[in-house]
């Protein structure tokens, strides 16, 4: 059991963040990040619940849709297989770099490949990008889940993903 659990938490994405609409303070056009973008995923992950499971890394690929919003911010949507799109982000910039908007980070809730069933929740989001086709996107936030057997688990992630415009 402690295995299946200790392999379903190796999964854990950092998935979305943000959320609202604000007014873009940072004079910069998001039109100029826009497009589909190639992302991969590195992270690290602790449980907390139930004690004494051991944390550990995680990675994974997504294709990543950037847009701009009506109010000048960005929205970023995942697209993580097998799931359909995996969440949304929306981030006010300033030049190249974006905060994630919204009170508390956006939730994803999606199945994992091992049958468990994963919420994750951004709490520090941010997207920093190197020319008009590449980005960092460094994300934290907490996951609860529950085991294809139904047992409740909970944690902590920090990762980063990085994309490249299509």
């Amino acid at each position: 059991m402690i295995r299946k659990l200790a392999l379903s938490t190796v999964a854990v994405l950092a998935l979305s963040c943000g959320g609202s609409s604000t007014p873009n303070g940072g004079g910069s056009s998001a039109a100029a990040y826009t497009g589909v973008y190639n992302a991969t995923y590195s992270g690290t992950y602790a449980v907390t619940s139930p004690a004494g499971l051991p944390g550990g890394t995680s990675s994974d690929s997504a294709t990543m849709t950037l847009t701009e919003l009506s109010s000048g911010e960005l929205q970023v949507s995942w697209d993580i297989s097998p799931n359909p799109p995996s969440g949304i982000a929306d981030f006010n910039l300033t030049g190249n770099t974006g905060t994630a908007t919204g009170s508390g980070g956006m939730c994803f809730t999606g199945k994992l490949a091992n049958g468990d069933t994963q919420t994750n929740c951004c709490t520090m989001c941010s997207i920093t990008f190197t020319g008009t086709s590449s980005f960092t996107q460094p994300n934290a936030g907490t996951f609860t889940g529950t085991t294809f057997a139904g047992i409740p688990y909970a944690g902590t992630y920090s990762g980063i993903w990085t994309g490249t415009k299509q």
